[in-house]
């Protein structure tokens, strides 16, 4: 392998190459390890945590994918679970993990890109397998050691830079044999051209669909899908400037409303009904209230509901000719005042609530309880 530098961070490393030439397939790691054990098994820890990582397979057969990107999920034991029941999983004293004579991971999820076809397709997540091959329990020290992976990276850093000459026998002092450094930021066709010029270039790299001309069928076929997807672009478009637009009256509308109130005292009621009815419709108001008693003045519709609650009596003694009262009298208005927007719809820039009372109103409900609502749905 040829000298690698790469800033301390994620890596990629290649752990495996197999095949003769024409058959070769290259197998790189990602040393960015994620943790997705369950919560449950978080609060209630069990012999196992699942880490995630990336695996890309490069693939120099003109039938086979010209890559295949993996995220792949690994049981990894614990590196406080020594001893007895984990002999080949215990933790030595640097953190590392031996390596199992089989391990068991599942595929989360992954995409491929074909040489006879450039669409990329999703490739469907497994359940969990178990697997002996050297490649897996390649992929495993990566995902199950790479806290002590990214110590030796630092340990073998001048200025954040790791040489892959220095690196490989700090790994190779903890156990981990196999792994070379390949230029970090790569995606997974960088990965393949990274493949062919450094480590394939005795042979030529194949062509995209094999070289071959499409057919009248396929290639009509890829003119439909890219006119599928510029109508779907422009239809995106048009939806963002819709909404867009959309928020820009709303904002406009806002300012405007709160222009017309002035500096009026607003009570806590007022504040509240503002702030969820401020620019609804004319439509929208009488849904959720029924029909009011409607005032215009000027640009300004006034929509108005009330109800009040009255039972005052008065009775006179006979024998004496005084008069007695008792009772009292409450009463709320809630008034809807909406102004024209700049498009000319009437929506609503103020709320006023009225209420007054008076007399002995004990037993009486709120005279407001009923015609405070909020707009429907």
């Amino acid at each position: 392998m040829m000298a690698i530098a790469a800033q301390v961070g994620a890596s990629e490393f290649l752990i495996d190459m197999q095949g003769a030439a024409g058959k070769r397939v290259n197998v790189y790691a990602n040393d960015a390890a994620t943790d997705h054990t369950p919560v449950d098994d978080v609060t209630n820890p069990g012999p196992d945590r699942i880490r995630q990582i990336d695996l890309t397979m490069v693939y120099e057969a003109i039938d086979q994918p010209l890559w295949l990107e993996y995220q792949l999920q690994f049981k990894c034991p614990k590196p406080s679970k020594r001893g007895r029941g984990a002999p080949k999983h215990k933790a030595d004293s640097t953190g590392m993990l031996d390596t199992p004579d089989s391990v068991e991971f599942r595929v989360a999820s992954g995409t491929k890109s074909m040489k006879q076809d450039p669409a990329i397709i999703d490739l469907q997540p497994t359940d969990w397998q178990s697997t002996s091959s050297h490649t897996m329990r390649q992929a495993w020290n990566v995902a199950c050691n790479s806290d002590s992976i990214i110590g030796a990276k630092e340990a073998a850093s001048i200025d954040r830079v790791v040489l892959s000459d220095t690196l490989r026998p700090k790994l190779a002092a903890i156990g981990l044999t196999g792994l070379e450094l390949v230029p970090d930021g790569l995606s997974m066709s960088s990965l393949a051209d990274f493949t062919w010029e450094k480590l394939w270039s005795d042979v030529p790299r194949p062509a995209i669909n094999n070289g071959r001309k499409l057919t009248a069928a396929e290639s009509a076929a890829h003119k439909a899908k890219l006119v599928q997807m510029q109508q779907r672009v422009t239809e995106a478009q048009g939806r963002v400037q819709g909404n867009l637009a959309t928020m820009k009256a709303d904002l406009d509308f806002t300012q405007t409303a709160a222009e017309y109130r002035g500096k009026r005292r607003l009570t806590r009621s007022e504040s509240l009904l503002i702030q969820v009815w401020a620019g609804k419709t004319e439509q929208e108001v009488v849904a959720a209230n029924g029909n009011a008693s409607v005032r215009q003045a000027g640009i300004a519709r006034t929509l108005s509901y009330g109800q009040s609650f009255d039972n005052r009596v008065m009775w006179q003694n006979l024998a004496t000719g005084a008069t007695y009262d008792g009772g009292g009298y409450k009463s709320c208005n809630v008034r809807y005042v909406l102004i024209p927007d700049s498009a000319g719809m009437l929506r609503v820039a103020d709320v006023n609530v009225f209420g007054e009372a008076s007399g002995d109103t004990r037993g009486m409900r709120g005279a407001c309880t009923d015609i405070l609502n909020v707009p429907n749905g």
